[in-house]
């Protein structure tokens, strides 16, 4: 069976924060709040240094913003300053909490100065040592170069020395020979 005529089709279901956000958008423009300035107490609710407030009651809070703290602080009733004074007091504790970050990261910045300073004192030593060692390394090369031309000569002197001797103990073998000739001759019979 076909259905009839007269019925309407049925609306496609709305996002359940559809009206939730209509209504925070109309709020904010009556009291003259921004979206962006909105959006940014809803981030401040959310950081992680907020991390200690339960999900209930964060959903509190932000659900609590449109009616509290965007509306001008002459027109607020009881309420609304208990719900402002809630935001304020979790503002000043993640206020605190990055305060004591910034000191702690202070120290640490101090700290690393402290060391690169050391370092840096260290450094100068060091290169100082360096350009010791190689004053050191420059003059033992001299003295081992000058060792070495010592050592060239003696070996020329030694090798002229040698040859000397060579023809000399030539000469002395000659003169041996011709002694123990004459030894033998005035030995023998004549």
């Amino acid at each position: 069976m076909a259905p009839s005529r007269n019925t309407k089709r049925a609306a496609a279901a709305a996002p359940a924060d559809e009206p939730a956000l209509k209504k925070i958008n109309v709020t904010l423009k009556k009291n003259g709040v921004t979206q962006a300035s909105y959006k940014q107490m809803v981030d401040a609710l959310s950081h992680p240094l907020a991390d200690y407030l339960p999900e209930e009651c964060r959903k509190m809070l932000v659900a609590s913003l449109p009616q509290s703290l965007c509306v001008a602080s002459d027109l607020r009733q009881d309420v609304q300053n208990l719900a402002v004074t809630m935001l304020g007091e979790v503002m000043e504790k993640i206020t605190a909490k990055l305060e004591e970050a910034v000191v702690a990261e202070n120290a640490k910045v101090v700290d690393a100065e402290t060391a690169k300073t050391e370092l840096d004192e260290k450094l100068t030593a060091a290169e100082a040592a360096l350009q010791d060692a190689k004053r050191a390394v420059s003059e033992r090369e001299s003295e081992l170069k000058a060792a070495s031309e010592s050592v060239v000569t003696a070996k020329a002197d030694l090798s002229w020395r040698e040859d000397a001797q060579k023809t000399g103990d030539e000469a002395l073998v000659v003169a041996r020979a011709s002694k123990e000739e004459l030894e033998t001759a005035a030995a023998g019979d004549f």
